[in-house]
């Protein structure tokens, strides 16, 4: 939802990054449902021109300023009032209004309103019910958080702001901090610190994180720079690094792995996009459309590729799982988006014509969305429901695993953000707040759960070539119930030299009757200097090259088969 116009996101599921992702050409659906393009057979499309349900809301209400959410609950200010609503009928439940309102947070089901005479109420969030009252002192605040014991503000105007913090139950403050010339962002409790993101002035302008101690308020370490919390372990932070002003040179990501105890960087992972390349060797475009963490893995979306890194590894020595196809072979056309996912085992695309969920770690699969005409200004998923608003203030509730649109209403503003409360999704626009009933078949549970690789399982298996049995150190590997050879030790039992390039990222292996040249994540391959097509990429994984058996038989100009019954590959030359 909004604070003040500022779209707030879930960076885990909306924030904003796998073998044969769908790469579609984003032809209009209704062209695409008359003639879809062979190779994207297995995709579903819809005609846009097909009737969609007009949905009228359940109730509409005014805003003026915050909206939030909670159990049951949409909590909407309306200027110096705050309303709690039921978040099916719109009914009032209660409200509060003594005085200017400022600033609202919740946090664990616990409002806390700043208002402008210098007073902080605590109340619960279900039944509106005072806890407490504090006496800040201050009539600004533009930010709050809150641990068991006490809650932290960002309070005063530039250049005077400053952080404090007061006993929640006292109600005294314990400590003030400020920096001259700082202009405070934003504040986050982690563990045993307080997280402040800030912008200071200087010579140069530019932001800076601090961490300071909960209990003192004083500063323990500090890195300029942004720096968002990505992840984090009990040793360590993952600090998504943006680098002067935002600006990153050389890499499409960067992560600064820091020690919590000492704020030592402890390792930098530079996330590097090989297709980006020039000839001079710079990287052109590095910046990722959205990235998102999920678990311990780091999904990056930069255009039809979507790079899928351990997080816990730094990516020069491991390599990623990669989605998709070469942005330079002419597998996709058009400007492709990375929005939202995985969610629902699937990566969702935006083009300038279209929105598809390509299945991952299925070649040519995905789903694409009906009545999606315009642009996307926001897109949300809930259980079995995608909710999107369009440039055109067109809002559309569709099928996850379908994409069949469940109904379309037509806003008057532009759309700010959507959520799920009870059995009503509430959508945000500039001024009024709409709520509208969830599909039953929305509200359906859906699997979330994403495995390291689509259906990735090591084969127990031996290979033998011209009737020699060897037993592979590199075992062979099944995704998607295709096998997949490791290259270089099938290579090298056949005598060959295999040599990688680090800067091509190419892999040549040289036996006495050919030379073969290929590329991870591609589909050409070269054998002999003449172009051929694999029907499967080849992948890395683990810093290990796989091979699809198929195109060992090809690239080889052998026979090679498995033998489900005695777990052998058998390769005739």
């Amino acid at each position: 939802m909004t604070r003040g116009g500022t779209i707030m996101t879930n960076k885990l599921l909306s924030l904003v990054s796998t073998i044969g992702l769908v790469t579609l050409s984003f032809t209009s659906t209704a062209e695409a449902a008359m003639s879809k393009p062979n190779q994207y057979r297995e995709t579903h499309y819809y005609d846009q021109g097909e009737q969609i349900k007009n949905q009228s809301p359940l109730w509409t209400k005014d805003k003026k300023g915050t909206v939030l959410t909670g159990e049951q609950t949409v909590f909407i200010q309306q200027n110096d009032v705050l309303l709690a609503l039921d978040p099916t009928s719109g009914k009032e439940k209660w409200r509060f209004s003594k005085g200017a309102i400022d600033y609202v947070e919740i946090i664990n089901q616990q409002l806390f309103i700043h208002q402008k005479s210098g007073n902080l109420s605590i109340l619960q969030a279900t039944t509106g019910k005072l806890i407490s009252t504090i006496k800040t002192g201050k009539n600004i605040v533009s930010g709050i958080d809150a641990d068991k014991s006490l809650v932290y503000l960002i309070a005063g105007e530039y250049p005077k702001k400053s952080i404090l913090a007061f006993d929640l139950k006292s109600g005294q403050k314990k400590w003030e901090y400020q920096r001259d010339e700082s202009r405070y962002q934003k504040i986050e409790v982690r563990n045993n610190h307080l997280l402040v993101h800030t912008v200071e002035s200087g010579a140069i302008t530019q932001g800076y994180l601090y961490a300071l101690d909960l209990q003192t308020g004083k500063a323990l370490w500090a890195h300029s720079g942004t720096n968002d919390l990505i992840y984090e372990t009990d040793q360590n932070y993952y600090f998504e690094y943006s680098g002067f002003m935002g600006y990153l040179e050389d890499d499409m990501f960067v992560i600064n792995v820091v020690d919590k105890k000492t704020g030592k960087i402890v390792e930098t992972y530079r996330y590097k996009d090989p297709n980006y390349l020039s000839k001079n060797g710079r990287i052109s475009y590095p910046a990722v459309d959205r990235a998102v963490v999920k678990e311990n893995y780091l999904y990056l979306g930069k255009g039809p590729k979507l790079y899928q890194y351990d997080l816990t590894k730094n990516p020069s020595s491991s390599a990623p799982f990669i989605y998709g196809y070469n942005v330079d072979d002419g597998a996709y056309s058009g400007r492709y988006e990375f929005v939202l996912g995985p969610y629902n085992g699937k990566a969702f695309y935006l083009s300038g014509e279209g929105l598809v969920g390509t299945v991952l770690g299925k070649d040519f699969v995905g789903v694409g969305y009906e009545g999606i005409s315009n642009p996307i200004t926001t897109i949300d998923a809930y259980d079995n429901g995608l909710y999107v608003g369009m440039t055109d203030h067109q809002f559309v509730a569709l099928n996850v695993e379908t994409g069949k649109a469940f109904f379309k209403s037509k806003m008057n503003e532009q759309i700010k953000g959507t959520t799920v409360v009870g059995n009503s999704i509430i959508v945000e626009t500039e001024n009024q707040v709409k709520a509208f009933p969830v599909p039953k078949e929305a509200s359906k549970a859906i699997d979330q759960k994403q495995p390291l690789l689509p259906g990735f399982t090591k084969a127990d298996a031996k290979i033998s070539i011209n009737g020699k049995l060897y037993d592979l150190k590199t075992k062979p590997v099944f995704v998607e119930n295709k096998m997949y050879l490791p290259f270089r030790e099938l290579f090298e039992l056949l005598q060959a030299k295999v040599d990688y390039n680090a800067q091509t990222k190419k892999i040549t292996a040289t036996t006495a009757k050919s030379t073969i040249v290929l590329t991870p994540n591609e589909t050409k391959a070269l054998l002999n200097n003449q172009e051929v097509t694999m029907e499967k990429m080849p992948f890395i994984h683990e810093g290990v090259t796989y091979v699809p058996l198929r195109a060992a038989a090809t690239l080889l100009g052998a026979e090679v088969k498995w033998d489900t019954g005695k777990r052998t590959v058998f390769i005739e030359m």
